[in-house]
């Protein structure tokens, strides 16, 4: 069965979360945090199996940024011109990967984000015509924030990070881990 829960934090937020409990097997729980993270939990016994929403679809699968933003936002390549124009009216878009100056190999902004009017003009000087966003508008945003501070960065490294978490006496091998 599925269980939609929500708690009031000692903040006075809200806290939604959801938990997945099979006949047989592991619990599996979804949780925000009050700094509105979306979390995993397996097997909740003991508080250090969490690891955001992100490293869990990584290791579903879904290795790269873009894969995880494919299944919540519709990513677009957009021109800078056009968006300047427009920046006033398109709130909310947020970039989906590092924006760099090729010629001078500088990082002219990070992924995840917000495009500004001040970016679009480095982007334009740069000489780059296209960028790729997505509309943060759409949702609260926690896609864009758990990916922003995940740090793992393929669907290997996800399923290493899940096993130490569940087993941190075993060596986290790929096979194992798989």
């Amino acid at each position: 069965g599925i269980c939609f829960e929500q708690e009031l934090h000692t903040t006075g937020k809200t806290l939604y979360s959801f938990r997945i409990i099979p006949d047989r097997g592991t619990w599996i729980e979804v949780q925000f945090d009050q700094n509105d993270l979306l979390y995993v939990y397996l097997d909740r016994r003991r508080r250090r199996r969490k690891f955001l929403i992100t490293t869990f679809l990584r290791a579903l699968g879904y290795s790269t940024d873009l894969d995880i933003l494919k299944l919540f936002y519709k990513p677009e390549k957009v021109s800078v011109e056009k968006l300047l124009n427009e920046i006033d009216t398109r709130d909310g878009l947020v970039l989906v990967e590092d924006v760099i100056d090729a010629v001078k190999g500088l990082v002219l902004a990070r992924s995840f984000e917000p495009v500004t009017k001040t970016a679009l003009r480095a982007f334009e000087q740069s000489g780059i015509s296209e960028i790729l966003v997505v509309d943060s508008t759409l949702d609260d945003g926690s896609i864009i924030r758990c990916l922003k501070k995940d740090t793992i960065p393929n669907e290997e490294e996800a399923l290493r990070e899940i096993y130490k978490r569940l087993r941190p006496g075993d060596p986290a091998t790929l096979s194992n881990s798989k």
